[in-house]
């Protein structure tokens, strides 16, 4: 029983193997004998790609400009503009200054800064300041 591997269904760690299909391992659940191949971990991005495709949009620059400019699919942009767009609409409701910095620029940064209303948003190591 291999214990690292968690079965994608329901999370159990009773997992064995179950023989092998074109050249892959095979594993079966335990708990809901369901059979599988292996994590699947998807496709990941990362989250410079995501900050610099939200500033584009912020700067006013359209989707098909962003996706030729960062490189991703106008339909992954569109899912990120969606997904932040929360921020987006407070950013643009209350006209604010947009930064991105990494950990000690943000230290530095909160500690010039003397005026209230500051949102932070964590992307991986990567900070955005909306003030």
């Amino acid at each position: 029983m291999d214990t690292a591997i968690k079965c994608p269904r329901c999370g159990a760690s009773k997992i064995v193997k179950s023989g092998k299909i074109n050249g892959q391992q095979r594993y079966l659940c335990k708990e809901c004998n369901y059979h599988f191949t292996v994590n699947k971990l998807g496709k990941r991005v990362d989250n410079n790609y995501i900050v610099k495709a939200l500033q584009l949009y912020l700067e006013g620059l359209g989707i098909s400009e962003i996706e030729k400019y960062v490189g991703v699919s106008r339909n992954t942009i569109r899912k990120w503009i969606k997904r932040f767009e929360n921020l987006i609409v407070e950013v643009r409701k209350n006209q604010c200054n947009i930064n991105v910095v990494n950990l000690q620029d943000l230290i530095v940064f909160l500690k010039e800064k003397n005026e209230p209303g500051l949102i932070l948003f964590s992307l991986g190591n990567k900070f955005i300041v909306f003030s």
